[in-house]
């Protein structure tokens, strides 16, 4: 392998700035986007001003609006949870003054304008942490290949892929958390900002040992290896058959047995009950090196059989 690195000194320069502008610009929006405090569990809307470097909690997005009562015909006596009934005078059309009943209701609009729920600032500010440690990564691998020497060409697709595959794996970790599988609680009020952040960093510049948390998660919810009746065991010693089962009298035979996962476990092999001890197993293939012994010339029929670790006979045939 060459000592020289693919790359002119040039397109060093400008990778390099462009590490820089990349992970640079995924820390400043990251403080943009930042909110000023999580909210608590009275505040119901759970709305952000949608501004950068100023994404505050909004207090409330609740009004008190009064309506006639006539508009909610199906409007009950007054209890502790129903709005409170009005007296309000008015003047009829003969000039008399009258009172009117009306509903005075709290109303909530959470579509506010210039507005972003907690939810989508959670998911926004999570596909930037994974992002941020995604070039975190591949900028410490790019320097230390480019200071040894080693760097390939071959992996600039790499580079460019690498830190939105890291986006995938910091949104497949936290909706895991969301979702209930690794804690107790969905709601997005009691989730701890900085732990959230901290799995996204984490899992943008682990994405290996992410994505393989990840797969444990998968096997231990939907339990891959359940017991099945009839399962393929695919370490299991498979013999398809045999090449030729014509034996030459005269001279060393060569045997070539073929199958699937030969390999997994000790074979033997016996002709006539007799151990052959030249053998040679690969994965897909069992090669044996037999010579007829000369007080077995007049055998018209060999018998040769495989067994496995447990003395079990997987296969036999008939060799003539």
């Amino acid at each position: 392998m060459s000592d020289e690195n693919e790359l002119s000194v040039t397109g060093q320069v400008i990778a390099g700035i462009m590490l820089i502008l990349f992970t640079t610009l995924a820390v400043v929006l990251l403080i943009g986007f930042w909110p000023d405090r999580m909210p608590e569990d009275r505040d119901k809307c759970q709305l952000y001003s949608d501004t950068l470097f100023a994404v505050r909690l909004i207090d409330t997005c609740c009004k008190q609006q009064i309506v006639p009562l006539a508009a909610r015909p199906n409007a009950r006596t007054r209890d502790d949870h129903s709005p409170d009934l009005l007296q309000i005078p008015r003047d009829t059309a003969a000039g008399d003054t009258a009172t009117k009943t009306f509903l005075e209701e709290t109303i909530c609009n959470c579509n506010l304008p210039g507005t972003i729920t907690l939810n989508k600032l959670l998911l926004l500010l999570v596909c930037l942490g994974g992002f941020l440690g995604g070039m975190v990564y591949i900028s410490t691998s790019f320097t230390a290949y480019v200071g040894s020497r080693q760097f390939r060409r071959s992996w600039k697709l790499w580079y460019f892929v690498k830190p939105f595959t890291a986006v995938g794996i910091a949104i497949a970790l936290y909706f895991t958390f969301r979702a209930g599988l690794l804690t107790h609680s969905n709601d997005a009020s009691n989730i701890n900002l900085y732990g959230i952040m901290t799995l996204a960093l984490l899992s943008g510049l682990f994405s290996q040992i992410a994505a393989q948390k990840l797969k444990e998660v998968f096997q231990a919810a939907f339990n891959p290896k359940g017991d099945l009746p009839d399962k393929i065991d695919e370490t299991k010693p498979e013999i398809i058959t045999i090449e030729s089962d014509t034996l030459d009298r005269a001279k060393e035979n060569i045997i070539t047995i073929k199958g699937k996962n030969l390999d997994k476990c000790p074979l033997t092999i016996k002709i006539n009950d007799a151990e052959v001890k030249d053998v040679m197993v690969t994965k897909t293939i069992i090669t044996i090196k037999y010579t007829i012994p000369s007080d077995q010339l007049a055998v018209p029929i060999f018998k040769l059989e495989i067994f496995d670790e447990s003395g079990k006979v997987i296969k036999s045939f008939e060799l003539k």
